[in-house]
């Protein structure tokens, strides 16, 4: 509230902090995505529609659907379980969210069309169903074995919109904006509140592939969100110059167990928690390192758990290239260092700062020079510092052991996200890994960036000493300079935030 006092109060010297930047930018040019790219037109919205309304419903697991099955390798003689997964759905907010995503992600150099302002007004578009008049059996596709957790603000917005209409098309949009509400207040207090790097989570955050993601339904909103909170809560318990209290290790629980709940390749954060003891002394005796190994376990099994109940799930037999998960693996442990090449060579080609991506609107050309101001953005990110980060030092002690657990992490989300595609999505034996996008590596970024800014930024002694002393810190960049460095920093994000407005206005209104 006292934030909100200050916004009211002082508009221009609260958001020179990087979290009313973010919340700022965020939730204006988000919510132009989310009311004005036609409904469906995400990416495989119509599959995670579906999957929100369906656990609205009460719906928590997908399940089979009888004499539906997809396609799987010639080469699987066995005939591996096939059947598609889904459930009931209302045919009017499926019919409109893929009839809609048909024409939008038609090029328009092929004949796509150009929308009238607003979107919803354009002739042929499917804005004028009405839910309650017919279900039918939808597969989720690959939305199916993704945890309920992921579509809750979805599935909450869906039931706040039925109190006020029927019509299909709104629905949806109110769905989005819970979506991105939801994430923008999320990582509004992950940058508060994290004690190092607030430009660089702001920054990652605002990248527009993120922006994109975050204004429409999909499983990736709650997922990088959490994935966020997770680390800005272990890096205070880092930080704290004493024992923790009740409360944090109940937060420090519930943030761990979400990692369990959202996708399964970013559970490999979890490790980031031996980071605590080795930072604050504190957490070093007997009953602490046995709490934290507690919530690891607890992580653990309730991890097991879920994967358990949807192993079953092939969601690559939705997809007609060959896939065949169990022939896969098969492959993979027989030829283990040709698939190692094959992750190196991934790595190397990976756009892993998504730099000119700019998600469903790539459809329509992509525009690669638009990178540059992400660039420009995440090396001042890296060099600004905020007048309240002022636990450097106490990473800059631990730098090597932080790096360390930065990259192993990263490294291990890595393996993870690309193993889970090639054996899903990839053809049998496959030289190249497919399905793979640059925003499935946006949760990792933010570490590899901390990583940078631990062994880039000097301290001297003294700031260390007072650091560890719980003495307030020197600040490394002070006076004008450091205001300077926010006015740059505050002018890229404004840029980028136009720019990407004005893609999505000639992407959607213009030829």
């Amino acid at each position: 509230m006292k934030g909100l006092h200050n916004l009211m109060q002082n508009p221009i010297k609260a958001i020179v902090k990087p979290e009313w930047c973010f919340l700022v930018l965020m939730l204006i040019i988000g919510s132009c995505f989310a009311v004005l790219v036609p409904a469906g037109g995400g990416a495989d919205e119509p599959n995670h529609i579906a999957r929100a309304v369906s656990i609205a419903h009460g719906d928590m697991r997908a399940d089979k659907i009888p004499d539906r099955v997809g396609y799987t390798s010639p080469q699987d003689v066995n005939g591996v379980d096939s059947a598609l997964y889904g459930g009931v759905v209302d045919s009017a907010l499926t019919d409109v969210a893929w009839h809609n995503m048909v024409d939008f992600h038609t090029p328009k150099s092929k004949g796509g069309k150009i929308y009238s302002f607003p979107t919803w007004t354009t002739q042929g578009m499917m804005s004028h169903r009405n839910v309650g008049e017919k279900e039918h059996v939808e597969a989720f596709s690959n939305s199916a074995v993704n945890s309920p957790f992921v579509y809750a603000p979805f599935a909450f917005g869906y039931w706040f919109s039925r109190i006020f209409t029927s019509n299909a098309y709104a629905i949806i949009v109110i769905m989005r904006m819970f979506g991105l509400l939801t994430a923008a207040g999320i990582l509004f207090f992950c940058i508060r509140y994290i004690p190092i790097g607030k430009w660089v989570l702001a920054s990652v955050s605002l990248m527009p592939t993120m922006v994109i993601f975050d204004a429409t339904v999909t499983a990736d909103t709650v997922t990088y969100a959490m994935c966020m909170s997770f680390i800005t809560v272990v890096f205070k318990c880092m930080c704290e110059n004493r024992a923790l209290r009740r409360s944090q290790w109940i937060l420090l629980l519930l943030v761990s167990i979400s990692l369990a709940l959202i996708k399964l390749s970013y559970v490999p954060l979890i490790i980031l928690l031996v980071l605590i003891p080795i930072a604050n002394q504190y957490v070093r005796s007997k009953k602490a390192l046995f709490s934290l190994l507690g919530i690891m376990l607890c992580t653990g099994i309730l991890f097991i758990g879920w994967y358990l109940v949807v192993s079953s799930i092939n969601t690559g037999a939705m997809f007609d290239v060959g896939a065949s998960p169990i022939l896969q693996k098969q492959y993979v442990f027989s030829h283990l260092i040709t698939y190692l090449g094959l992750l190196i060579k991934q790595f190397i080609g990976q756009n892993f700062f998504s730099l000119g991506v700019g998600g469903t609107l790539d459809l329509h050309g992509h525009h690669t020079f638009t990178g540059w101001i992400t660039v420009c953005i995440l090396i001042c990110a890296v060099l600004v510092i905020d007048s309240r980060e002022k636990c450097l030092a106490i990473f800059r002690k631990n730098a090597v052991w932080c790096c360390l657990c930065f990259l192993f992490v990263s490294a291990c989300v890595f393996g993870l996200v690309e193993t889970a595609l090639y054996l899903q999505f990839s053809p049998v034996g496959a030289d190249n890994i497919f399905g793979v996008q640059s925003r499935y590596f946006l949760p990792i970024l933010p570490l590899l960036i901390f990583a940078v800014v631990i062994t880039a930024r000097q301290a001297d002694e003294s700031t260390v000493q007072s650091d560890l002393k719980g003495v307030r810190d020197t600040q490394v960049l002070h006076g004008m300079d450091n205001r300077l460095g926010i006015g740059m920093m505050l002018g890229l994000q404004f840029i980028s935030a136009i720019f990407t407005l004005y893609l999505l206005l000639t992407t959607l209104y213009t030829a």
